[in-house]
């Protein structure tokens, strides 16, 4: 998964959370979500986006080549984020 937001059919609700990252399993019987982290929509901030957007460019600085254009990517992707919040 990249960065975004998920929406969870809990208890006859939903529910949406933040995640920055992560693997999906999509079955038959239903989809199993691995999150690198994630939040309850409502409890997201900008400020918690801006520490991972940091992080994010902290090791795109540190990268060269592949490893460089992935966080780059990744940075793109959190800062679209933060747009939809």
């Amino acid at each position: 998964l990249r960065p975004g937001i998920v929406a969870a059919e809990l208890d006859g609700g939903v529910q949406e959370y933040v995640v920055t990252g992560g693997f999906a399993q999509i079955t038959m019987e239903g989809t199993t979500v691995l999150a690198d982290e994630a939040l309850p929509k409502a409890e997201a901030t900008p400020e918690f986006l801006d520490e991972r957007i940091a992080a994010a460019r902290e090791s795109q600085d540190g990268s060269a080549g592949a490893a460089a254009d992935e966080a780059a990517k990744r940075v793109a992707d959190l800062e679209t984020l933060k747009g939809m919040l």
